[in-house]
């Protein structure tokens, strides 16, 4: 059976239980594990995370568990932390810290395919503009630091924003970056979809 691995913050997390490894929390991950039975998903997404708290912990919940993909959602807290707690923008450092951190799981463990999924947020309630600025940058990173390593980066962007077409925005995400029952499931067929193209058979 092959291991398929969500590292990330919140988004990922969806409320897991963080002292039961087989829990898989109320999001995507777990919408996507009942659409594949024959794959072992590991939900590895702690809350309020950044990019450096991946990199912390990267040996224990990625290179240790030994994953055949490993998926990366992570940059909204980058993006948000610093302007709520009065700190310094993550602009001009996220882009290296996210190299870092994928640079150390290709020599770490060479085997693991590694799939990017950029961040997204929408300006309503807790979000503000400087934090959709700065995480336009760091979409941008992905794009790049996808080019560097060649890499596939999942874009929900556009499917989200269809969708935001036809129903209010909070339908999807309670506070513009957490997302509902059905962003999540958005999430997930958007990720469901990408496995069956291009994953599955490995």
């Amino acid at each position: 059976m092959k291991n398929y691995l969500f590292f990330g913050d919140s988004v990922t997390e969806a409320g897991r239980d963080k002292s039961n490894p087989s829990d898989l929390g109320h999001g995507f991950v777990y919408f996507l594990s009942q659409e594949f039975r024959e794959i072992k998903f590991i939900n590895k997404g702690i809350g309020g995370q950044r990019v450096k708290d991946l990199i912390n912990r990267l040996d224990i919940d990625v290179i240790n568990l030994n994953p055949n993909v490993c998926f990366i959602l992570i940059g909204v807290n980058d993006a948000w932390l610093p302007y709520r707690l009065n700190q310094g923008s993550s602009i001009h450092t996220f882009r290296n810290s996210l190299d870092v951190l994928i640079k150390t799981i290709i020599e770490k463990s060479d085997h693991t395919e590694i799939v990017l999924i950029k961040p997204y947020a929408i300006a309503i309630q807790k979000s503000n503009e400087n934090m959709i600025i700065d995480l336009a940058a760091f979409r941008n990173d992905y794009d790049l630091i996808g080019k560097k390593y060649n890499l596939p980066v999942i874009d929900i962007k556009e499917t989200i924003e269809k969708q935001l077409k036809v129903v209010p925005a909070d339908t999807l995400f309670y506070d513009g970056i957490h997302p509902t029952k059905l962003g999540h499931q958005i999430i997930g067929k958007i990720i469901e979809d990408y496995i069956r193209g291009n994953l599955h058979d490995l």
